[in-house]
């Protein structure tokens, strides 16, 4: 049975706000204003508790806020523990917005001992393999990556090999050895289905919940790490020490983050730290990474596998975002997927591709991104496979959904007290 790791998670339901009248005087109202002339369905809003605190005061160690729409309506959220104090740092919701619109936002503070259950929209397992048949999978929260690169042992070790994340729409899962490959599970049903995924059944065929897609061999395959120097990629992962730890799992977002310490490269040594996280309704994940120990700025690489595509699509969107992407039919079984990577136009060199044979990483295309020492670099990986959505089949369908992304990074929401 999965047992969840929930930082202080906010789930509502619609008697949470009203079953105390008292709680009226710890209530504020704050207003969201979309400039964007698009319909914003599944939008993400992050308001850090200092942010809160300023737009509504202070907020008691023991409360929670619990939001409502202009309706009335009961808007799922969560508050999140980022640094592990104790105490929460952000709230985490998302909504909805016709083109130019804004809404309100009623706050009201209650105590966690108030908090029901929601639908989960997403999930991290990461699982250690039991040593005897009939033992239960023991789920994990902190793990030392493996120096193999065999299918063979991290399979053993690992359910999926290493940490795999989803929400309603994908899947993704990284390799927890040397090879530190990130690969692609298509989905068919919105459900949560990867506490399950390896167990039994093999995930490289289809069931109803879907299956591996990708093949990514040696190469970056769907969003993995590397650095460029004199001509030469290193792969993240294949020296030093790698662990793993779990930020947060909530019903809307949940994040993890892959520490890698004394990264080889060349006659140096390098610490670098990979955060990913997923929220609900994207065919997307979003990295931060943040290197340390370099001296001078640093050409880091964001790829993704070519072992079936022959072109690389690169859009410029706006004034801000860039993408690179791939589509055609690279996915198993012979189907359409179309893969992106988004990224701020200020950390942008170049595109390029490693060789399709040979030592070290092979079959990709990348990005190359500046990174400089402890400022961190974001950017976003996309997968659209054809049986999670027909229109996916269309290299234009996918392509927009990614300039929709960089629109709404561009016109982000504001936040005001009303």
């Amino acid at each position: 049975m999965k047992k969840f790791i929930i930082p202080l998670i906010i789930i509502l339901v619609v008697n949470a706000c009203t079953s105390k009248d008292n709680r009226s005087k710890d209530s504020n109202v704050i207003t969201l204003v979309n400039n964007y002339e698009f319909k914003r369905v599944d939008e993400p809003i992050i308001i850090s508790k200092i942010q809160l605190e300023e737009l509504i005061g202070e907020i008691p160690d023991a409360k929670i806020p619990v939001l409502k729409d202009e309706s009335g309506k009961i808007l799922a959220s969560q508050v999140d523990d980022l640094d592990k104090d104790g105490q929460w740092d952000e709230l985490f919701f998302v909504t909805e917005f016709d083109p130019n619109d804004s809404c309100n936002i009623l706050i009201e503070l209650v105590d966690t001992s108030e908090i029901s259950d929601y639908e989960i929209r997403t999930n991290i397992r990461f699982a250690k393999v039991p040593e005897k048949t009939g033992n239960e999978y023991i789920e994990l929260t902190g793990a030392t990556r493996l120096k193999s690169t065999e299918t063979e042992i991290s399979s053993k070790e690992f359910q999926m090999e290493g940490p795999a994340w989803e929400n309603d729409k994908v899947g993704f899962r990284n390799y927890f050895d040397a090879r530190n490959g990130i690969d692609i599970f298509g989905k068919r049903v919105p459900e949560m289905a990867l506490d399950n995924v390896g167990i039994g059944k093999s995930y490289h065929e289809m069931q109803e919940w879907g299956m591996d897609i990708l093949k990514v061999g040696n190469s970056l395959g769907a969003g993995a790490l590397a650095l460029f120097e004199n001509g030469t990629l290193y792969r993240l992962g294949a020296s030093g020490e790698g662990k793993y730890e779990l930020v947060t799992e909530g019903p809307l977002r949940s994040i993890f983050k892959l520490y890698f310490k004394d990264w080889q490269i060349g006659d140096n040594k390098y610490d670098l730290i990979h955060e990913i996280s997923i929220i609900a309704g994207c065919y997307y994940y979003e990295s931060k990474i943040i290197l340390s120990g370099i001296a001078e700025e640093k050409t880091l690489v964001a790829g993704m596998v070519n072992k079936y595509s022959d072109s690389l699509i690169v859009e410029d969107f706006n004034s801000e975002y860039i993408s690179i992407a791939t589509h055609c039919k690279q996915a198993e079984p012979d189907k359409y997927l179309g893969m992106g990577i988004l990224f701020n136009k200020a950390s942008f060199i170049d595109t390029g591709s490693a060789p399709d044979e040979g030592e070290g990483i092979v079959e990709t295309y990348y990005a190359k991104l500046k990174i400089r020492n402890n400022e961190p670099v974001t950017f976003y990986f996309f997968a659209g496979w054809e049986l999670s959505d027909s229109n996916f089949t269309d290299a234009g369908y996918f392509i927009d959904l990614i300039r929709d992304k960089a629109d709404r990074l561009t016109h982000p929401i504001k936040i005001m007290k009303k």
